[in-house]
């Protein structure tokens, strides 16, 4: 159990990367009350554990039903995620994204955090673990480090500086394309063997 949750955990640290949210979510959130943005903050971190523990209990049977397959999702998950990696390493480094009515759900949560890449990991993980108490685990240890981050980010954000955020944000957008490229590959390479 204790196998399957750390290697559970950090898969998932790895593909959502607490560092790289936290500074989207900075990006998001920016020039909003204290208040607003925790409460998006709470309301993200709900729905991301949601989202993924669903994805564990019954992602399985959902996506058979649509005959798709864990390579499909893998490969789906993978560009997008490369595509939106790549998009966040092109972007201005002081531009602020644009934000409009409640951003905790579409587009925080999803696809931004729980988007095809968590799903697809969630799910192969607990294929490969057996073990959905250990995936669900990791998943809600992930959220609550997600949930600490975006109560503290204003203060933080502060703190380290607007030069500092952007470096974050640009070696997390690399490490997300190098991980994309990965999940990209791995969907790929089971046609290939097929």
């Amino acid at each position: 159990m204790l196998a399957n949750y750390l290697h559970s955990l950090s898969r998932l640290v790895i593909i959502i990367n607490p560092l790289t949210m936290f500074a989207l979510f900075c990006s998001y959130t920016s020039g909003m009350p204290v208040k607003e943005v925790k409460t998006i903050g709470s309301k993200t971190t709900i729905a991301v554990a949601i989202t993924l523990i669903l994805c564990v209990l019954g992602g399985t049977h959902i996506f058979q039903l649509f005959g798709i397959n864990i390579a499909a999702l893998q490969f789906a998950g993978g560009l997008s995620l490369l595509m939106s990696s790549l998009k966040g390493l092109g972007e201005q480094a002081d531009n602020s994204l644009p934000v409009s009515g409640n951003i905790a759900i579409v587009p925080l949560c999803i696809p931004v955090i729980a988007g095809p890449a968590a799903m697809s990991i969630a799910i192969s993980l607990t294929q490969q673990t057996h073990n959905p108490l250990a995936v669900s685990l990791a998943i809600v240890t992930v959220a609550l480090i997600l949930g600490v981050l975006f109560y503290f980010s204003q203060p933080v954000c502060r703190w380290l500086g607007e030069t500092v955020m952007n470096i974050i944000k640009r070696i997390s957008w690399l490490a997300l394309a190098c991980i994309g490229t990965q999940l990209l590959m791995a969907g790929f390479t089971f046609y290939i063997k097929v």
